[in-house]
């Protein structure tokens, strides 16, 4: 039998830090900021959001174009309120441990970065994919 709930649902005792009221989950739309890469094709961008943690799953498995401008992605599903780093994304056929991915505060943009914090540049994944996962915190 399904179970349906308004108002949320205590866990672990009943105050309002143990109330859970808010559960979703959906698809996004990754856009590339800057620069001339297009998406040419997105196999998943799902989302989980359980309170203020939003976790992402993405696929992206078609660019084109490409230059030196920074690998960034917005249309994250729920602004950023603090800063998220998630592990090494997969490029290209290969994981990369020298790169990951970065939600900055105040934002719904995803950077890719190398781990000395220079630019991992889209003709870095030109005519490949990208997958990653990322978790981070709203106020949404």
């Amino acid at each position: 039998t399904d179970l349906t709930l308004s108002g949320g649902i205590y866990l672990g005792g009943t105050g309002s830090d143990n109330k859970l009221d808010d559960y979703e989950i959906g698809t996004w739309t990754p856009t590339v900021i800057g620069g001339n890469m297009s998406i040419s094709s997105v196999s998943y961008a799902k989302y989980t959001k359980i309170g203020n943690v939003v976790h992402l799953n993405v696929y992206i498995n078609g660019f084109s174009g490409g230059n030196t401008a920074l690998a960034q992605f917005g249309g994250l599903p729920f602004q950023s309120n603090s800063w998220a780093v998630g592990p090494a994304p997969n490029y290209n056929d290969a994981p990369h441990d020298s790169t990951h991915v970065r939600v900055k505060t105040g934002t719904t943009v995803i950077d890719m970065k190398y781990d000395d914090d220079s630019t991992l540049q889209q003709v870095d994944i030109n005519g490949g994919h990208l997958i990653f996962t990322v978790t981070y915190f709203t106020d949404a």
